[in-house]
Protein backbone atom coordinates (compact mmCIF):
# COMPACT_ATOMS: atom_id res chain seq x y z
CA UNK A 1 0.00 0.00 0.00
CA UNK A 2 2.73 2.44 0.57
CA UNK A 3 5.05 4.20 -2.04
CA UNK A 4 8.24 1.76 -0.72
CA UNK A 5 10.59 4.90 -2.00
CA UNK A 6 9.22 7.26 -0.24
CA UNK A 7 11.55 7.74 2.57
CA UNK A 8 10.92 11.18 4.01
CA UNK A 9 9.91 11.55 7.67
CA UNK A 10 8.44 8.65 9.97
CA UNK A 11 5.85 6.71 9.35
CA UNK A 12 3.32 5.73 12.06
CA UNK A 13 2.27 2.26 12.51
CA UNK A 14 -1.13 0.70 13.67
CA UNK A 15 0.61 -0.42 16.93
CA UNK A 16 1.41 2.45 18.88
CA UNK A 17 -0.37 3.14 22.08
CA UNK A 18 -2.76 6.17 21.67
CA UNK A 19 -4.70 8.69 23.64
CA UNK A 20 -8.46 7.77 23.79
CA UNK A 21 -10.71 10.85 22.71
CA UNK A 22 -13.93 9.75 22.51
CA UNK A 23 -16.34 6.84 21.86
CA UNK A 24 -17.38 6.82 18.14
CA UNK A 25 -19.46 4.08 17.68
CA UNK A 26 -19.93 0.53 17.81
CA UNK A 27 -20.75 -2.70 15.88
CA UNK A 28 -22.32 -5.91 17.56
CA UNK A 29 -23.71 -8.74 16.34
CA UNK A 30 -27.37 -9.89 17.04
CA UNK A 31 -26.37 -13.21 18.01
CA UNK A 32 -24.03 -14.79 20.71
CA UNK A 33 -24.06 -11.51 22.96
CA UNK A 34 -21.55 -10.22 20.99
CA UNK A 35 -18.88 -12.24 23.26
CA UNK A 36 -15.51 -14.09 21.96
CA UNK A 37 -14.25 -14.01 18.20
CA UNK A 38 -13.52 -11.83 15.09
CA UNK A 39 -17.66 -11.22 15.15
CA UNK A 40 -17.62 -10.05 18.54
CA UNK A 41 -18.48 -6.62 19.82
CA UNK A 42 -16.21 -4.09 18.69
CA UNK A 43 -15.93 -0.58 19.94
CA UNK A 44 -14.50 2.30 17.74
CA UNK A 45 -12.94 5.31 19.15
CA UNK A 46 -11.35 8.68 18.20
CA UNK A 47 -7.68 8.47 18.88
CA UNK A 48 -5.05 11.34 19.39
CA UNK A 49 -2.59 11.08 15.99
CA UNK A 50 -2.50 11.64 12.27
CA UNK A 51 -4.67 8.59 12.15
CA UNK A 52 -7.80 9.35 14.41
CA UNK A 53 -9.38 5.76 14.29
CA UNK A 54 -8.74 2.59 16.81
CA UNK A 55 -10.97 -0.29 16.74
CA UNK A 56 -11.29 -2.36 20.38
CA UNK A 57 -12.80 -5.80 20.16
CA UNK A 58 -14.52 -7.07 22.81
CA UNK A 59 -11.92 -8.50 25.06
CA UNK A 60 -10.82 -4.69 25.21
CA UNK A 61 -14.07 -3.78 26.57
CA UNK A 62 -15.43 -4.50 29.67
CA UNK A 63 -19.29 -5.64 30.36
CA UNK A 64 -20.70 -2.03 31.02
CA UNK A 65 -18.70 0.08 28.26
CA UNK A 66 -20.95 -2.34 26.06
CA UNK A 67 -23.88 -2.28 27.59
CA UNK A 68 -23.26 1.37 27.71
CA UNK A 69 -23.18 1.53 24.21
CA UNK A 70 -25.73 -0.52 23.60
CA UNK A 71 -28.10 1.74 25.23
CA UNK A 72 -26.85 4.96 23.95
CA UNK A 73 -29.02 7.29 22.28
CA UNK A 74 -25.63 8.76 20.59
CA UNK A 75 -23.52 5.86 19.57
CA UNK A 76 -25.21 3.57 16.55
CA UNK A 77 -24.16 -0.02 15.87
CA UNK A 78 -22.68 0.65 12.36
CA UNK A 79 -24.15 -3.38 11.42
CA UNK A 80 -27.29 -1.60 11.44
CA UNK A 81 -25.85 1.67 9.13
CA UNK A 82 -24.26 0.26 6.49
CA UNK A 83 -26.81 -1.05 4.23
CA UNK A 84 -28.04 2.48 3.80
CA UNK A 85 -24.40 3.85 3.48
CA UNK A 86 -24.49 1.04 0.57
CA UNK A 87 -27.24 3.03 -0.44
CA UNK A 88 -25.52 6.33 -0.80
CA UNK A 89 -24.64 8.76 -3.82
CA UNK A 90 -20.93 8.50 -4.81
CA UNK A 91 -21.28 12.34 -4.59
CA UNK A 92 -22.28 11.86 -0.98
CA UNK A 93 -18.79 10.65 -0.51
CA UNK A 94 -16.68 13.71 1.14
CA UNK A 95 -13.02 11.88 2.68
CA UNK A 96 -11.63 9.33 5.10
CA UNK A 97 -11.42 10.73 8.22
CA UNK A 98 -9.90 7.31 9.90
CA UNK A 99 -8.83 3.79 8.93
CA UNK A 100 -8.69 0.87 11.31
CA UNK A 101 -7.58 -2.99 11.12
CA UNK A 102 -8.54 -5.37 12.94
CA UNK A 103 -5.06 -7.43 13.38
CA UNK A 104 -5.26 -11.12 13.40
CA UNK A 105 -7.98 -11.58 10.49
CA UNK A 106 -5.72 -10.96 7.65
CA UNK A 107 -3.25 -13.72 5.98
CA UNK A 108 -0.87 -13.46 2.99
CA UNK A 109 -4.08 -13.92 0.66
CA UNK A 110 -6.31 -11.54 2.48
CA UNK A 111 -5.93 -7.96 4.37
CA UNK A 112 -7.14 -7.48 7.69
CA UNK A 113 -10.75 -6.73 8.35
CA UNK A 114 -10.58 -2.66 7.98
CA UNK A 115 -12.98 -0.17 8.89
CA UNK A 116 -13.29 3.41 7.35
CA UNK A 117 -14.43 6.70 9.36
CA UNK A 118 -15.67 8.69 6.51
CA UNK A 119 -17.24 12.09 5.87
CA UNK A 120 -20.58 11.57 3.95
CA UNK A 121 -22.23 14.99 2.84
CA UNK A 122 -25.25 15.94 4.89
CA UNK A 123 -25.12 13.05 7.85
CA UNK A 124 -24.21 14.97 10.58
CA UNK A 125 -26.44 13.11 13.67
CA UNK A 126 -23.45 10.20 14.02
CA UNK A 127 -19.80 8.91 12.90
CA UNK A 128 -20.03 6.63 10.08
CA UNK A 129 -17.98 4.27 10.24
CA UNK A 130 -18.48 0.82 7.29
CA UNK A 131 -16.53 -2.05 6.81
CA UNK A 132 -13.92 -1.89 4.00
CA UNK A 133 -16.54 -4.31 2.08
CA UNK A 134 -19.71 -1.50 2.27
CA UNK A 135 -17.07 1.30 1.03
CA UNK A 136 -16.32 -0.62 -1.94
CA UNK A 137 -19.89 -1.03 -2.49
CA UNK A 138 -20.67 2.32 -2.19
CA UNK A 139 -17.97 3.59 -4.16
CA UNK A 140 -16.59 0.37 -6.34
CA UNK A 141 -13.85 -1.64 -5.23
CA UNK A 142 -11.16 0.27 -7.75
CA UNK A 143 -12.31 3.54 -6.14
CA UNK A 144 -12.34 2.87 -2.38
CA UNK A 145 -9.07 0.57 -2.43
CA UNK A 146 -8.01 3.72 -3.91
CA UNK A 147 -9.45 6.20 -1.35
CA UNK A 148 -7.95 4.15 1.59
CA UNK A 149 -4.49 4.03 0.10
CA UNK A 150 -3.88 8.12 -0.32
CA UNK A 151 -4.99 8.52 2.94
CA UNK A 152 -2.60 5.59 4.30
CA UNK A 153 0.41 6.95 1.96
CA UNK A 154 -0.82 11.03 3.06
CA UNK A 155 -1.11 10.43 6.82
CA UNK A 156 2.70 8.22 6.54
CA UNK A 157 0.86 4.84 8.02
CA UNK A 158 2.18 1.45 7.72
CA UNK A 159 -1.27 -0.99 7.76
CA UNK A 160 -0.85 -4.53 9.77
Amino acid sequence: MLDADDDEGDYVTTLVPQKELRKLTYSAPTKNGGKGGFYSFKLFVEVKGPNPLKVKRSNEVNDNEMLECRGSKDLQNIKAEEYMYRMLSVQDFMRIKGVAWLLETGNDERPCWTYIWVEIRNISDHEPIMSRSALRDWLTKKKADKKINDFVVEKRIIPP
